[in-house]
């Protein structure tokens, strides 16, 4: 299970937000589910495109997630 603060974000929500594709990377090959939200529906997705990321939105488009 993955540790999710109060709101339910993660460190992969971070480390989309921020770019970090090395740490995306690793948590996702720890068994990081990137498919998924925080409480109010925000995925890894949501937050590459708030921070400005678009080499984290195009590592998850390539990983099978729904741009839209």
């Amino acid at each position: 299970m993955q540790s999710k603060g109060e709101e339910g974000f993660t460190a992969m929500h971070f480390a989309c937000f921020h770019g970090n594709l090395n740490m995306l990377r690793i948590l996702i090959s720890f068994g990081g589910d990137y498919t998924m939200t925080n409480k109010t529906k925000i995925s890894l997705m949501h937050v590459s495109c708030q921070g400005d990321q678009p080499a984290a939105m195009v590592y998850l488009k390539e990983l099978g997630l729904d741009i839209n």
